[in-house]
């Protein structure tokens, strides 16, 4: 029989029962009491994924059927989360408001095992009880390789755009990744350009009138801004696209100060930022905020202390906090999330990792502990990454040897609350073999890495969502050629968990491809 023609029965004779008790009571017409009647129970009819899934698209909306229409279902009612929280998504009803469906606004997270669940407590349009809630889990795939281009042998560069575009530079030629093909683009991208808006990215040229910054865009579109100095790089850029501009200062090099300039979307002029007494034999890195708050961390080129120096979006004046310590200060990082808070690490002693925070217009506070690297001798380096929801990863790279017989890549993540885990080899290489530089998706903070595989012609992926130490590595590429060596790869994650990767083949002849994973 029909859902409609049971509902229809079952209100009929609920009427009919309250009608026959009124007829054979007098009394009932001068104290008429309501007769509790149960409504139909709601339950889930269907539910998608289904418990326990496993290779569930990225793409795959969560949805929940019920046996009656359910009005005004909210993200409390059915919230989606994987280790690192819970996941950002729309929430829609069908026309009958019989099924929900969930949808991740940045697509589901490669990989992850993702918890539903479904609040108890919830009522029907007809005032039907669901009254014990449902938890389901299902794990979503990892990328596969979705399509791989043969393109002229050459060298390779990847870009990425926070919309989701994709390109890359091969040799003299650039490409859009798009669906099903590569589109040919008038730009090619140079190491150290950034990504910023819609297909948008910045890089360094020269004029006839001197040095310049250029905004140019996939389409062919471009802005000369002419900077003050031929070294002057632009250092970082926030999604906007306002870009923070670094020089060491001309006059006193190689002493240790260096001019900073903020450059706003629009901006035709860069503005003059107070120069910062930074050591000069270390990274020197700055980070712009969202709001355009121009963030830096450095060794203090007189004291030898950790220091931060914070430039509001509205000044060219900063201000600067120093961390105790009395230790011997290494590499000085620091990072900006969404909020604006900054996170600095800095090295002590070549083998001790140590931290603090900064929330704007506060003061900065130490993380409680410090993380031993416990680090064979030779000379380390740190690089530091923040995501916009504030989870950190740290690399620790040691060089070995003279001058550098080999190099050991540690990982190990930060979180507000401190350090999680311990430091942890995920690969060492020799100078002459391919170098895997990790990624990281700052809208999320999940760390991606990819290196060579155990067999020849293999790339594996690593992966460290927020709040978690290092996973088992995945295949993500296997060459159609037995035995084939790879001598070089490029690449990059999106925040999608898409890659694009580029990569040359040296056996039997030099061959470049485009690997496009989905």
């Amino acid at each position: 029989m029909p859902r409609e023609s049971r509902a229809f029965l079952t209100v009929l004779s609920v009427c009919i029962a309250a009608l026959t008790s009124c007829g054979g009571s007098s009394s009932s017409s001068s104290s008429s009491v309501p007769i509790p009647v149960d409504p139909i129970e709601l339950v889930v009819v269907d539910f998608e994924p289904a418990f326990g899934a496993v290779a569930v698209g990225p793409g795959t909306q969560v949805r929940v059927t019920f046996n009656r229409p359910v009005d005004g279902l909210t993200a409390d009612d059915l919230t989606v989360a994987d280790s690192g929280g819970q996941l950002a998504g729309v929430l829609e009803a069908s026309p009958d408001a019989l099924t929900w469906a969930w949808r991740a606004i940045a697509g589901l997270p490669r990989g992850a095992t993702l918890t539903v669940r479904l609040a108890g407590g919830i009522r029907s349009r007809d005032g039907a009880l669901m009254a014990s809630g449902i938890e389901s889990t299902f794990t979503v795939r990892e990328v596969v390789a979705g399509a791989v281009y043969e393109v002229p042998n050459g060298p390779g560069k990847v870009l990425l755009w926070p919309n989701g575009r994709r390109a890359v530079t091969v040799g003299s030629r650039s490409y859009e990744v798009v669906t099903g093909s590569l589109i040919e683009r008038p730009f090619l991208f140079e190491d150290g350009d950034l990504a910023y808006g819609d297909g948008s990215f910045l890089t360094r040229v020269g004029t006839p009138a001197g040095a310049a910054i250029a905004r140019r865009h996939l389409e062919g579109s471009e802005q000369l801004i002419l900077v003050p100095t031929p070294n002057v790089r632009a250092a970082a850029v926030n999604t906007m696209g306002d870009a923070v501009l670094v020089d060491p200062i001309p006059a006193t090099f190689p002493s240790s100060l260096w001019q900073l300039w903020r450059l706003p979307l629009g901006a035709q002029v860069p503005e003059s930022l107070q120069a910062v007494p930074a050591d000069a034999l270390l990274p020197f890195a700055p980070v712009i905020a969202e709001d355009g708050a121009v963030v830096v961390g450095y060794r203090d080129a007189a004291t030898g202390l950790p220091s931060l120096m914070r430039f509001a979006a509205n000044s060219t004046v900063a201000d600067v906090y120093t961390a105790e310590e009395t230790g011997l200060v290494g590499d000085v990082l620091c990072g900006v999330d969404a909020d604006g808070v900054a996170t600095l690490v800095w090295l002590r002693d070549g083998d001790t990792l140590r931290a603090a925070h900064l929330e704007p217009g506060g003061s900065l506070v130490p993380v409680p502990d410090d993380l031993q690297l416990n680090a064979p001798g030779g000379t380390v380096s740190l690089e530091l990454k923040v995501a916009r929801s504030g989870s950190s990863v740290v690399q620790v790279s040691t060089q070995v040897g003279a001058p550098a017989f080999v190099v050991l890549d540690d990982f190990v993540r930060l979180e507000r609350s401190g350090w999680v885990g311990f430091p942890e080899r995920y690969g060492s290489y020799m100078p002459a073999s391919p170098q895997v530089f990790t990624q990281f998706d700052a809208a999320r903070g999940e760390w991606w890495g990819v290196r060579l595989g155990p067999a020849l012609g293999t790339l594996e992926r690593l992966r460290s969502p927020p709040g978690m130490s290092i996973g088992e590595p995945s295949l993500i590429y296997e060459s159609p050629v037995a035995g084939q060596f790879i001598s070089a790869v490029w690449y990059a994650f999106d925040e999608y968990g898409r890659a694009v990767v580029v990569l040359t083949e040296a056996y039997p002849s030099p061959r470049t491809f485009v690997v496009v994973l989905e």
